[in-house]
């Protein structure tokens, strides 16, 4: 699973997570999401919940350089560089000793994907598939 770190804002019909430069919108969030409103949450994302957009395809997009290409026959694993930070410990972020990278996402894609290396790719994430963690406690947000 992804794990991004998003900054959660109540809105009409719902709210939205910034992820970085991106924008998504979650519409039907649990009540309790709602305590979180201007603080930060743990937003995971399974790769088979991403798809294939176009730098048109607006909110819900996450986009970033492709790192890396693994075309596996029936599917493509994808690893994006995207400008959202990532789900860290302090020991990991110790490591990196104030280095910043770029956070990594990965995406399963059909087989036809025409994305390459260093080409751009833009991603669509289902909003109804994101699993939301409290980051102090790690406990899921239901």
């Amino acid at each position: 699973m992804n794990l991004l770190r998003g900054r959660y804002q109540t809105g009409d019909g719902g709210g939205t997570l910034r992820l970085g430069s991106a924008t998504i919108k979650v519409a039907g969030a649990p009540a309790s999401l709602a305590d979180y409103n201007g603080r930060e949450v743990a937003v995971g994302i399974r790769p088979e919940h991403i798809s294939e957009g176009t730098a048109a395809s607006g909110d819900n997009t996450l986009s970033g350089k492709v790192t890396v290409r693994e075309g596996l026959g029936s599917e493509v694993i994808l690893h994006i560089e995207v400008d959202a930070d990532g789900v860290d410990t302090e020991a990991v972020r110790d490591a990196m000793e104030s280095e910043k990278a770029g956070q990594t996402v990965s995406a399963r894609l059909p087989p036809r994907t025409p994305l390459k290396l260093d080409e751009t790719a833009h991603l669509v994430v289902d909003p109804e598939q994101l699993h939301l963690f409290d980051l102090e406690s790690g406990l899921a947000i239901r």
